[in-house]
């Protein structure tokens, strides 16, 4: 009888270190794939430039990958020059690691790129030749080719080089990533 009695509490360590291991794996999984963190700028016109529209999960490209690939596919581009050659644009004070017009970075999981209202609906000019470039929200985009953005990510996910062999090594360079980012990057995001 005793012997009965005791059989439950010799499995009773096992499923607590599987709950927990369990627990701590659903904490990993909700951390990098679903945790949102999604910037409200303090006024409408900034919001509209930068901010988010609710499709940085569904179609929102990771940071750590957007920010490489005019790095390591610039055959797919235009011409040289990164984004800009795609006529993205970039407000006086941001540099080209910070959103262009047109995009919001927010976290979803991780940290994405997506586009929002303002990437076709920005107007840049000049006053005069050689005078600073100024933007006009609402208008129409008169620089930014949508399509070649498209045909560029898409160039660049069907090449044999978008892999974690060939991705890893120049994001290693521009974000830090830890070593279980490097995991989840090499076998889940970059896969998918």
């Amino acid at each position: 009888m005793r012997q009965t009695a005791d059989r439950p509490r010799r499995w009773r360590p096992g499923a607590i270190a599987v709950v927990i291991l369990c627990a701590g794996l659903g904490f990993v999984a909700y951390e990098k794939f679903l945790a949102r963190d999604i910037s409200i700028y303090p006024d409408d016109e900034q919001n509209f430039k930068y901010g988010s529209i609710g499709n940085d999960g569904a179609t929102g490209v990771p940071y750590a990958i957007w920010i490489v690939l005019p790095k390591v596919f610039p055959e797919y581009l235009p011409g040289p020059g990164g984004y800009a050659s795609l006529g993205f644009r970039w407000e006086p004070g941001r540099t080209q690691s910070d959103a262009p017009l047109g995009f919001s970075r927010a976290r979803v999981g991780v940290e994405r790129m997506a586009i929002n209202c303002a990437f076709c609906h920005v107007t840049t000019f000049r006053r005069a030749p050689g005078a600073q470039l100024e933007f006009a929200a609402a208008g129409p985009s008169n620089t930014v080719d949508v399509l070649g953005y498209q045909n560029f990510l898409t160039a660049c996910a069907r090449d044999s080089r978008f892999s974690g062999d060939g991705l890893l090594p120049a994001m290693e360079q521009e974000v830090h990533l830890s070593w279980l980012d490097r995991l989840i990057y090499r076998y889940a995001i970059i896969p998918f």
